[in-house]
């Protein structure tokens, strides 16, 4: 786009104006780089959230693995007393 602006250097009136456009064109691209920066935001938080998540199942299933086991060793236990 800067290109345009440069061509149109006879009329003061197309100058100006091919500025605004160029105005215009640089508040986009900001807004383009806001919107990929937040982009990537929302992309690192669904990240953390499903590690996150992740981490939480891991966690659960250690812990039912663990009260399984506890539950198993009770069991074995209160077998071996009864057979003795």
């Amino acid at each position: 786009m800067m290109m345009i602006g440069n061509d149109d250097d006879d009329d003061d009136d197309d100058d100006d104006d091919d500025d605004d456009d160029d105005d215009d064109d640089d508040d986009d691209d900001d807004d383009d780089v806001m919107m990929m920066m937040m982009m990537m935001m929302m992309m690192m938080m669904m990240m953390m959230m499903m590690m996150m998540m992740m981490m939480m199942m891991m966690m659960m299933m250690m812990m039912m693995m663990m009260m399984m086991m506890m539950m198993m060793m009770m069991m074995m236990m209160m077998m071996l007393k009864i057979k003795k």
